[in-house]
């Protein structure tokens, strides 16, 4: 079909999906981008690219992706269950139910859909209302998901006993269901059976070791419990199981870091970054790693390409501004950027800070001192306070500069910014000297 015509719309649609399949992100996003040129009132392009935007993890823009499929095509059930499950990751559930309730009559009764509004249900605590869903899905069918939220429910109860059949059936239906796995195992550690949930996981892993999922599973619940080597272990497995699972690069990277392996580290998130159309969880860890390492420019080199992957990734606008207020002496960037990150997460108390420190190295004090004012109330980070100390100093209040400092070196009097800030109640007792003479 793109042999005759070039801009076939559907073919284009068609080959984005193929790509997408294939984990070929950039070919995927070319196709399904000039698809929607072609054709700009496709919901069906809009849920193409929510789902690439989903494997970048572009989390963010997923949604406004998916929102906007659902304006063009109410009926897209595919683009409704999608953002219930982005609004419930995102501890929206008011939101997600809201959705639900929203879908079509003739779709309401349609399995996906019930499963869907039960986990709604679930989030929000309404279990009385979530029985009633759960019967009415079981009641056409005894699909994994419904047995899942069965289970679920009879944990929420104390049932723990009456829970672990359908979890072990939601199992054999579908060994990579992690969320069974989970709650089969929670279930003995709510009964003070650590053990016994551990040997659970491994039995069930060894049941299913070539897959990636469980692996990792395996080594996340391993490395909660402080055993880093057999965790490692664990994430090994999953890549040599799937060489291209991101989470497992992650995982093992950040087992480096607190090993003090910084170049492995590096090494395993510049591989996933630069993987085909890139990861942007890899490259905002990357820049975290180079700021740890010292290696600013860098850090914010990896922020900019996260950005440019990810406009909406508030961690990578938030950390670029604070080094670009901090570090690069561009303050006037940094607030553009601070604010933009502020607009995704209005109470953010980092922000709060980034954007009051950004005002401070412009030298307006009395603007920084009312957002490091407001983040400090809300924060025990002790560089939030050394921060607001410099404020009160630069801003004419010694005794409140003093206090602030005071309190921030004993929270911990080992960061830079104290040395910073003790420079700068130099600079104003000398002053204040000066003045008094």
């Amino acid at each position: 079909a793109l042999q005759r015509n070039s801009k076939d719309a559907e073919a284009l649609l068609q080959r984005s999906e193929l790509y997408l399949g294939s984990a070929r992100l950039v070919a995927a996003q070319a196709d399904a981008t000039e698809s929607l040129r072609q054709r700009p009132d496709s919901a069906e392009a809009h849920y193409v690219l929510a789902k690439i935007y989903q494997a970048r993890g572009a989390s963010l823009t997923r949604r406004q992706e998916l929102g906007e499929a659902l304006r063009l095509n109410p009926k897209l059930l595919a683009a409704r269950l999608d953002l219930s499950q982005a609004l419930l990751a995102d501890k929206s559930a008011k939101g997600a139910l809201d959705l639900m309730n929203q879908t079509p009559a003739e779709q309401k009764q349609i399995i996906p859909a019930v499963v869907e509004r039960n986990w709604a249900l679930l989030a929000m605590g309404d279990q009385a209302e979530l029985r009633k869903g759960i019967d009415q899905g079981l009641a056409m069918a005894r699909a994994p998901d419904l047995l899942l939220q069965d289970a679920l429910l009879k944990l929420s109860q104390g049932s723990y006993s009456g829970a672990r059949p359908e979890l072990l059936e939601v199992l054999e239906q579908n060994p990579a269901d992690l969320r069974a796995l989970e709650a089969l195992a929670r279930s003995y550690v709510a009964q003070k059976q650590p053990a016994t949930a551990l040997e659970k996981v491994r039995e069930h892993v060894s049941r299913h070791p070539q897959s990636a999922p469980t692996q990792q599973f395996l080594g996340e619940w391993l490395a909660a419990t402080g055993d880093g080597k057999e965790a490692r272990t664990a994430f090994t497995a999953a890549k040599a199981a799937d060489p291209n699972f991101t989470a497992a690069d992650l995982a093992l990277a950040e087992l480096d870091v607190s090993e003090g392996k910084l170049d492995s580290a590096r090494q395993r998130l510049s591989a996933a970054a630069s993987r085909d159309g890139g990861n942007v969880t890899a490259r905002v860890t990357l820049g975290m790693l180079e700021e740890v390492a010292g290696n600013y420019a860098a850090a914010m080199e990896h922020y900019r390409k996260a950005l440019d992957q990810d406009r909406n990734n508030f961690v990578a606008l938030n950390n670029l501004a604070y080094l670009l207020a901090n570090d690069a002496n561009k303050p006037d960037e940094a607030l553009t950027l601070a604010q933009q990150a502020k607009e995704l997460a209005p109470n953010d108390v980092s922000v709060e800070d980034t954007i009051g420190w950004a005002f401070y190295r412009k030298g307006i004090y009395r603007t920084a001192l009312a957002h490091l004012e407001h983040a400090a109330s809300r924060s025990q980070d002790p560089a939030v306070k050394y921060h607001l100390a410099m404020a009160y100093l630069k801003a004419g209040e010694p005794e409140r500069g003093r206090q602030t400092l005071q309190a921030a070196l004993r929270m911990n009097p080992n960061l830079p910014e104290a040395k910073v800030a003790q420079q700068v109640l130099a600079e104003a007792t000398e002053k204040s000297g000066r003045t008094q003479q």
